[in-house]
């Protein structure tokens, strides 16, 4: 229940005249159980009062229905920003999904596929209902959206934030405001960040750790935007994409490392030599062989051998057979599971039944990838800064969107624009 109603029924009470008392059990917005002294008689106001708290203890609590992950009860006293889910803290976390995004161009050229396209065409500020909106307001919020700052500007700006989202699985942009009015927006690195969530799952606050050892920065909620994918089993918690195909991001970089391992010492003869004598005469042999026939230095060289050692030719084992499909195979799931179609990133399949043309491809990209991140960053960014009159502007007439760049080839713009002058929707000369 609310303070407020708590305190008008504790001066209730006192005003209440009762012989005797009854206890009843209730419980706490933080879901803990509280005894309340109920007298046994009571006026049609204090029932009033009693229906009021009610109703009040069941809002809040379906308001905070969403379910927090408990993290390790063995740190329960210890501030949410250092405590660990799993065996990995939070930063640690975050820190291995950029690693993978750095490492594997299959993960990074996916994810700034999404980020550029979403941005291609630019943004606008465009009204609600054609022709009807305020020109004051639009002019606002186009000075708001300049961002006249030596190092950021307004597209720069948004594809960080889908970059960040997507790796992460959120991210965080500060607002800077004058009193109430917005000032400009001030991304903040993700990886500084923690959300602090209570376990009812409504947002405290903000905490930012730019380094271990410094103090921690707090920001109220209304201070923060923040932007995040909700995990499907606490949907408070972001879940990144590429959590999803972290098995083939492993999977791809073992093989990696193997191969590099392998060229790095030299690729493995198809063959063993048969040397006579003991297993000390075996071992000058190899040490022999790598001075002078393995490695870089020595690639090309003419195997020769001392006399009476025989060489055994062997075929390729099923891993050596296997591997580069083993590594396409990681490809197609890190494409599927960011959900971009393999022409967006530069593969052609040519003869691939069911693949699909670039051009079909590219529409699925689109309505499938593109246009779900684009919807829930710019919802967010115009409910926030544009509509909301207690964190923003207050304007219902004007929206920030963004466009696609027309990718059609010159013949069908060509096709486009003589058919709207043939009929009449457009001159020759625009």
């Amino acid at each position: 229940m609310s303070r407020a109603t708590t305190k008008r029924y504790q001066q209730q009470r006192n005003s209440s005249s009762s012989k005797g008392t009854t206890q009843t059990q209730t419980q706490s917005v933080m879901g803990g159980p509280q005894l309340l002294t109920i007298p046994p008689t009571s006026s049609a106001a204090f029932e009033a009062l009693l229906h009021e708290m009610h109703l009040t203890s069941i809002i809040e609590e379906a308001a905070g229905r969403s379910l927090v992950l408990d993290l390790d009860n063995s740190d329960a006293n210890m501030p949410r920003y250092m405590k660990r889910i799993g065996d990995l803290s939070e930063r640690e976390r975050k820190e291995s999904l950029f690693q993978a995004y750095v490492d594997d161009v299959w993960i990074s050229s996916p994810i700034d596929a999404i980020a550029k396209r979403i941005t291609s065409g630019g943004y606008h500020i465009e009204p609600v209902e054609q022709d009807k909106g305020d020109e004051a307001h639009e002019a606002t919020l186009k000075e708001f959206f300049k961002f006249r700052d030596n190092h950021w500007d307004f597209l720069q700006f948004l594809r960080s934030i889908i970059i960040d989202l997507l790796i992460y699985g959120e991210c965080f942009v500060e607002i800077v405001r004058q009193g109430k009015v917005p000032q400009t927006l001030s991304k903040i690195d993700c990886i500084t960040m923690t959300t602090d969530i209570s376990p009812r799952g409504k947002i405290l606050g903000y905490i930012q750790q730019i380094r271990p050892t410094d103090d921690p920065i707090l920001f109220s909620p209304n201070d923060i935007m923040r932007f995040w994918l909700p995990s499907p089993k606490s949907s408070m918690q972001p879940f990144s994409p590429i959590e999803k195909v972290i098995n083939s991001v492993y999977a791809d970089k073992h093989m990696v490392q193997w191969l590099q391992t392998f060229f790095r010492k030299g690729a493995k003869h198809p063959y063993a030599v048969m040397t006579p004598g003991d297993v000390s005469a075996g071992s000058r042999f190899v040490k022999f062989f790598q001075e002078n026939y393995s490695g870089e230095k020595n690639a090309h060289i003419p195997l020769v051998l001392p006399e009476d050692a025989k060489i055994h030719e062997f075929a390729k084992g099923s891993v050596d057979v296997d591997f580069q499909q083993g590594r396409i195979m990681a490809r197609t799931e890190k494409l599927a599971g960011l959900g971009v179609p393999p022409a967006v990133v530069g593969i052609i399949e040519t003869g691939n039944i069911g693949g699909g043309t670039g051009e079909s491809q590219d529409k699925a990209f689109q309505y499938n990838t593109t246009d779900p991140y684009k919807q829930l960053v710019l919802e967010k960014i115009n409910y926030t800064i544009v509509e909301n009159k207690a964190t923003g502007f207050g304007f219902a007439d004007y929206v920030v969107g963004c466009r696609y760049a027309d990718y059609k080839s010159d013949a069908d713009a060509s096709k486009v624009q003589e058919t709207l002058i043939h009929n009449g929707l457009a001159t020759p000369n625009e």
